[in-house]
C-alpha cells in the first residue's frame, strides 16, 4: 500500500518498499529512507509501505490519477456499497438544431448502473462551450444504453460529449 506522510511520526524502516515524493525538487532513494530517523523524514513523502496498521503521522495515499477522462472504460473510485466505478466518454460527434439524436454507448445495459451522466457541447473551433444537461439541452440514457441527447435550441454548430459514470452488475 502506498502511504503519505501528514506529520511527524515513526515507522518501521525494515517495512518501507519504495518511496517517492510530491517535491518537484527533492527525490529520495529507499536506502537514503531507511538511514534516516523517521521523524526526518519530509512532510509530503510517499511510500510504499509493506506493513499491516497505518503508523502514526501517516494515511494511506489518495491517487489523484482518478481525474482521467478516456473514451477507454476507466476506473475512477468506489461506490458507496463498495463495487469500482468506471468512467466511459462517449463522442456524441455533430449535435442537432432543435431535434433529438441517439448514440450508442457500447456498454450492456443489463451489466451496468449509471451513477452520473453528464455532458459538454463544444464549438468546432474550441472556443464556446456548454452543459448538456441545462435547460436548453437534455442528456438521458435509455433502457439499451443510447445515449438521447434532447437539443431544445440549435447546437449545430457544435460536437458533444457525454460522461457515464457506473458501477457493473459484474463486480
Amino acid at each position: 500500500m502506498l502511504i503519505e506522510k501528514k506529520y511527524q511520526g515513526t515507522i518501521p524502516t525494515n517495512k518501507i518498499l519504495n518511496e517517492e515524493t510530491s517535491s518537484t525538487t527533492d527525490t529520495y532513494s529507499c536506502e537514503y529512507i531507511n538511514n534516516l530517523p523517521n521523524d526526518e523524514l519530509p512532510i509530503g513523502t510517499i511510500i510504499e509501505y509493506n506493513g499491516d496498521e497505518l503508523p502514526s503521522g501517516w494515511k494511506e495515499y489518495e491517487d489523484s490519477s482518478n481525474d482521467v477522462y478516456s473514451t477507454e472504460e476507466k476506473r475512477v473510485g468506489t461506490w458507496i456499497n463498495g463495487k469500482p466505478i468506471y468512467r466511459k466518454v462517449i463522442y456524441l460527434g455533430s449535435l442537432p438544431d432543435k431535434t433529438t439524436i441517439n448514440i450508442e454507448t457500447g456498454l450492456i445495459h443489463t451489466e451496468i448502473r449509471i451513477v452520473k451522466l453528464y455532458g459538454v457541447a463544444v464549438t468546432t473551433d474550441g472556443l464556446y462551450q456548454a452543459p448538456l444537461n441545462d435547460r436548453v439541452s437534455r442528456l438521458n440514457l435509455v433502457e439499451n444504453n443510447t445515449i438521447v441527447v434532447d437539443a431544445q435550441a440549435n447546437f449545430s454548430a457544435f460536437i458533444g460529449y457525454a460522461v457515464l459514470e457506473y458501477t457493473k452488475t459484474t463486480d
